[in-house]
């Protein structure tokens, strides 16, 4: 099972702050030039940077902080980085801040997982079968779905908590920690 976790910032970004020199120093918060990992995406005018397993990347419209460790000492770490930039540059208009982690299952996964099957199996047209269904849950400050989707080869479930303001969001980690016991609870299963 593949699985990453992924913090989604919608909002107007200015993409030329993010200079190596600023990542290195207010993202990843090191002082020397160690190696990192540079990518420009030309369509798109975004900006990848790479550095101890954790992604970061900036377009005019998103930032996105990813780590395919779901490590709680990771998650942590990259909520505290998307924290620290967002109050660095609090003059940057936010529309809405997603906290994602993303599984993807193998075909023999969906298999073994009698829970995922259960879930997606419960509509049907004829003999159309449905290829993905979104579970919502609305709170006081914030929205969480649960999405799975299949094709037959493989499936994904992705969890996400949706927050429209930066004041409404949680203390480092503990959205990853609930998106967990969520995750637990539903498919008795432990993400990480």
């Amino acid at each position: 099972m593949e699985k990453f976790a992924l913090i989604v910032c919608s909002g107007q970004w200015n993409v030329r702050i993010f200079t190596p020199n600023w990542v290195y120093k207010n993202v990843y918060c090191i002082a020397s030039h160690k190696p990192m990992d540079v990518k420009l995406q030309y369509n798109s005018a975004a900006v990848q940077y790479k550095y101890d397993d954790i992604e970061f990347s900036v377009s005019d419209s998103k930032l996105e902080l990813k780590c395919n460790d779901l490590d709680e000492t990771k998650l942590t770490k990259i909520d505290g980085i998307f924290k620290h930039v967002t109050e660095l540059l609090n003059h940057t208009p936010i529309f809405a801040v997603g906290y994602n982690i993303v599984c993807t299952l193998s075909k023999e996964e969906l298999i073994t997982n009698p829970n995922f099957n259960k879930l997606l199996d419960e509509d049907k047209l004829g003999t159309y079968s449905l290829n993905s269904k979104t579970f919502f849950k609305a709170y006081d400050n914030f929205k969480s779905s649960i999405i799975l989707s299949t094709d037959g080869r493989q499936g994904s479930i992705i969890c996400n908590y949706e927050f429209s303001a930066l004041d409404l969001l949680f203390e480092d980690g503990k959205s990853f920690y609930m998106i967990k016991k969520d995750y637990k609870d539903i498919f008795n299963y432990e993400l990480y």
